[in-house]
């Protein structure tokens, strides 16, 4: 989903690294240092990235027992999250990474469904949460977010080293499967389809958003196009300049039209 949290001043996400100043560069760029060691690990594989959109309320997704897969967000709250068994997860939004009651419940619920062998990647701000012990008991790789996307492809998309800021947790899975050597990847549940409601208290997901609206969190109509025009830029720079990578779009009825798309079933094969 889009990012909750914007700034003003058109410096993408800025208001995302709120923490930032507590963290030493030398602590953040000898963490992100550490992912060096996932590079290339699935040489020409094929993984599924799952968001969280309604979609996936309609789609089959025990057919993914046997592939890598990444799960995103609230995605744990799956009714068959145990049986996919997710390889990978990731976390981008803002509310993630402040030390409140919110962060706490989300990370001890997590902390309660995540599988011991799934890794989490998460922005370097969240290790600042040192007393969330839930935290503790993750496999945790950080991302270090520091410049922007341009159409000169000048931007860095290898995770030991800083990335761009990210608009939506589906960049960040994109990204790390890259990096991991993933060469045919696969979205689902990427619905993108926020700009056909005029209010955020409209967004649909898989599951149902229990928090009540909070009508401090709209923003402008125009505010809101800007923001999925920087996404979708975002996702055609990453398939401009990783275009050995064949990235295809499995969401019925999705708004990212970016990417080729392909129904599941010309992918996965029925048992």
């Amino acid at each position: 989903m889009l990012l909750d949290f914007y700034d003003n001043s058109n410096k993408i996400l800025s208001t995302l690294f709120l923490y930032k100043k507590m963290l030493s560069e030398e602590n953040c760029l000898k963490s992100i240092k550490k992912n060096s060691r996932l590079k290339n690990i699935y040489l020409n594989q094929r993984c599924f990235i799952i968001g969280n959109g309604p979609s996936i309320k309609k789609q089959n997704l025990l057919n993914l027992k046997k592939e890598y897969t990444f799960a995103v967000n609230q995605f744990f709250l799956h009714k068959d999250y145990d049986e996919i068994h997710p390889d990978f997860y990731a976390l981008i939004d803002p509310r993630f990474i402040k030390n409140n009651q919110f962060t706490k419940d989300f990370f001890s619920n997590l902390r309660e469904k995540i599988h011991k062998d799934t890794l989490l990647f998460c922005p370097i701000e969240t290790s600042h949460l040192k007393n969330i012990p839930y935290l503790n008991k993750i496999k945790k790789y950080y991302l270090l977010m520091n410049h922007e996307f341009n159409e000169e492809l000048k931007f860095n998309l290898d995770i030991d080293k800083p990335i761009p800021y990210l608009i939506n947790v589906i960049l960040a899975c994109l990204i790390t499967a890259i990096y991991m050597g993933f060469t045919e990847i696969y979205l689902l549940g990427c619905d993108h389809d926020w700009c056909k409601y005029r209010s955020n208290e409209n967004w649909q997901y898989f599951y149902k958003f229990k928090k009540s609206y909070n009508p401090k969190m709209q923003i402008p109509y125009e505010e809101k196009l800007d923001h999925a025009h920087k996404l979708f830029k975002a996702y055609r720079l990453i398939q401009k300049k990783y275009s050995n990578v064949k990235i295809y779009n499995c969401t019925p009825g999705s708004y990212l039209d970016v990417f080729e798309f392909k129904k599941i079933s010309q992918v996965i094969k029925k048992p």
